[in-house]
Parts: structure tokens; C-alpha cells; sequence
């Protein structure tokens, strides 16, 4: 079994970016690499789900991002719409009464900063710079200025943080309890070579988000069926010693040696996986809008939107009330 680690902030970086190599491979055996980007979605459209997602259920913010393409022609009469029109549009989404005006706005900073709407010109920046041109804009932080990049058409090199990832990760002790999801996302990118491209990140965000949704909850996690338990001091404590020996002896689990791979961290190697995670529940995959003709949606799968057993807060802009479960 592997040594336990302890974070230390300033003296444990490499050792960790050797361990975040090491749970990426482990989860892209389980999870199965490369994750297929699950949308294609201009950028701006991509920026416009990404708000209406926040706290929001993703059918629900699907439905509310199709209601408001069917109702509007373009993201200028989106703009220049009575904000009414555009809250009963999105009224699908949580508090449209708040992410009508703020979406509006976003719409007219853009046409004002750009001259017209589009954000195409993104892709001739530094991923930083890019980055920071977005979250200039109210209600986008890291995620999703990371998210508006790597999941649409744009393909660029930044790492969203969801509050899955960021659970699996501090349980992994691969960045700091005390890190606030925000400050994580500079962090874990740091562990993480810098060469790689934009699909080597979203598999990375992929399988962490995942091993959250399917195995790592928030409450009562599946430690017993967990693939980097080995890694994982939080799931061995809590199954307890005598647990462990048990399902040591059943499923032998071996991890790889970080030594024994390249600078990519993308050798094949070869380890069993027992029982891999699955969703509680098959979900059904919704079918393209026939009324929207070769539109794509910029919302996540639902074969991605696994009920988890806690509600968990996922974004950027922090809104009153209660908190539904969501993802983007």
C-alpha cells in the first residue's frame, strides 16, 4: 500500500505533482480516456450556459438555455430585450429573476470591450490572459472562465475546478483543506505538466469530477469500491484497519511508480481496477432539439449529472437561498 501523504504547501510540490500523475492514471483506467468533450458550443454560447448553470440541475439548465435560443434569434436580441422577457425565457434555471439582468449585462460589457458579440478573439491569447479577460466580466470566476475556454470550440489549455473535483481532491490531500475551490484551481493546475493540451485537462477535470459524482460523495462516499483507496488516507481511516486488511486481501490493488512513466504521465500502464465505480441509476440521454437544427448545446450530458447525496454548491457567483444540486 502506498505511503500516506501529508500537504505541505511549500515543501511537498513535486511529491505531489508525482501523486496527481499517479491518481490521474489510476481514475483514467477506471473512467476510460480520453472523455469525449461533451460539447462543441461557440464560446460565447458556451459562456451564456455556463451563467445559466450555476446552481442549477443540468436538464434544467438545458432547458432553460433551448427556451432562450427558441425565444431569441441572436445573443443581440438577448441583449437589448426587456429583462422580463428574458427572465421568463431562463425561468427554468434557478433565480432567473437575478441571472436575466447579469446576463444582459454581460452582453452589453462584451459588445462594448469587443465591438460586437463574440468572444473568438479569446483564442489568439495566452490561456491567462484569456482567462482574466473573462472573469473582468460579473458573476465569472475561475471556473467559469476555465470552463467558457476548454469546453467550447476554443480547446484551450484551462482546468475548471467543480465542487467534485475539488472534494476528491482535498480528500486525496492533493491541495490544501484550507483552499477555498477558487484558490484550488491555480493550485491543481500547478501539479500538473504544463505542456499538456486542453483534452489531456478535461480528462484530468473528467475523471476527479466523475470519481465525485460515482464514488467519492460528500456524504457516506463508496470508499470500499474506491480505485485510488490506496492514495486515499481519508477512506482508509474511515473503513478502519481491520476493513482494509479484508479488502486488501480480496482485490490486491497496485498503484504505478511515478519513476516508471514519462514527462506526459501518458505511458499505458497496466492496473487492475476492481469493480469500478457506476452511477446508482441509469439516466436517460436526451435527444438534439428538433426545433433547433444544427444547434449544439452547450450543457453537460446528463450521463453526467449522477445524483450525488448532498447538494452541493458549483460556481462562481454566490446567489441567497437554498442550494440545489448542480454541476455547470
Amino acid at each position: 500500500m502506498s505511503t500516506l501523504f501529508t500537504v505541505d504547501a511549500k515543501n511537498n510540490q513535486s511529491h505531489l505533482r508525482d501523486r496527481a500523475l499517479e491518481v490521474h492514471h489510476i481514475l483514467c483506467e477506471t473512467y476510460e480516456c480520453p472523455v469525449p468533450f461533451f460539447s462543441s458550443a461557440d464560446p460565447l454560447s458556451q459562456l451564456v450556459s455556463n451563467l445559466l448553470s450555476h446552481r442549477t440541475k443540468n436538464k434544467d439548465s438545458r432547458t432553460a438555455f433551448v427556451t432562450l435560443r427558441k425565444t431569441f434569434e441572436t445573443w443581440e436580441a438577448v441583449r437589448d430585450a426587456p429583462t422580463r422577457e428574458v427572465e421568463e425565457a431562463i425561468k427554468a434555471a434557478t433565480w432567473p429573476e437575478q441571472k436575466a439582468p447579469r446576463l444582459q449585462k454581460v452582453l452589453q460589457l462584451i459588445t462594448e470591450r469587443v465591438g460586437s458579440l463574440s468572444l473568438e478573439h479569446l483564442g489568439g491569447m495566452p490561456v491567462k490572459e484569456a482567462r482574466a479577460w473573462l472573469e473582468a466580466l460579473p458573476g465569472v470566476g475561475p471556473k467559469t472562465s476555465a470552463a467558457t475556454l476548454l469546453f467550447s470550440s476554443l480547446r484551450m489549455s484551462a482546468m475548471p475546478v467543480d465542487s467534485h473535483h475539488h472534494r476528491v481532491a482535498v480528500r486525496l490531500e492533493l491541495v490544501p483543506k484550507k483552499f477555498s475551490l477558487e484558490k484550488a484551481h491555480a493550485w491543481l493546475e500547478s501539479l500538473l505538466p504544463e505542456h499538456w493540451d486542453a483534452q489531456q485537462l478535461y480528462d484530468h477535470h473528467e475523471v476527479l469530477m466523475m470519481h465525485g459524482q460515482r464514488c467519492c460523495f460528500d456524504r457516506a462516499p463508496a470508499c470500499e469500491r474506491c480505485t485510488v483507496l490506496s492514495l486515499c488516507s481519508y477512506g482508509q481511516t474511515r473503513l478502519g484497519e481491520k476493513t482494509m486488511k479484508s479488502l486488501v486481501s480480496a482485490t490486491p490493488i497496485t498503484t504505478p511508480d511515478p519513476s516508471d512513466r514519462n514527462k506526459d504521465g501518458n505511458k499505458d500502464i497496466d492496473v487492475p481496477i476492481p469493480n469500478p465505480p457506476q452511477p446508482d441509476h441509469d439516466i436517460p440521454v436526451p435527444q438534439q432539439d428538433p426545433d433547433l437544427p444544427d444547434t449544439d448545446i452547450p450543457v453537460r450530458d446528463p450521463d453526467n449529472d449522477v445524483p450525488t447525496r448532498d447538494p452541493l454548491p458549483d460556481q462562481d457567483v454566490e446567489l441567497p437561498g437554498r442550494e440545489p444540486t448542480g454541476s455547470y
